[in-house]
């Protein structure tokens, strides 16, 4: 398996998007799976780069909020 140098996302549901991350960064992300497969992102940003980096791009894009709710468990606010 090649290891890419950056993360590349082209209209993934978010619900893959945060998969991702979490097993990537090795946290843990609680979200409403049905309303996140509702998103789709697209976009790309290299490695390394600060999980709080990666949320605040995705975050603006999609216009969610991301709540870190202790070392390695961060929550997502989704509007139904």
């Amino acid at each position: 398996v090649k290891v890419l140098p950056y993360f590349s996302f082209t209209s993934k549901t978010l619900t893959e998007v945060l998969n991702t991350l979490e097993q990537h960064y090795s946290v843990s992300i609680n979200f409403n799976k049905q309303l996140a497969d509702s998103y789709l992102y697209t976009g790309n940003f290299t490695k390394p780069i600060k999980i709080e980096k990666a949320l605040d791009l995705i975050s603006t894009s999609l216009n969610i909020k991301f709540v870190r709710q202790n070392q390695g468990n961060i929550k997502v606010l989704l509007e139904e």
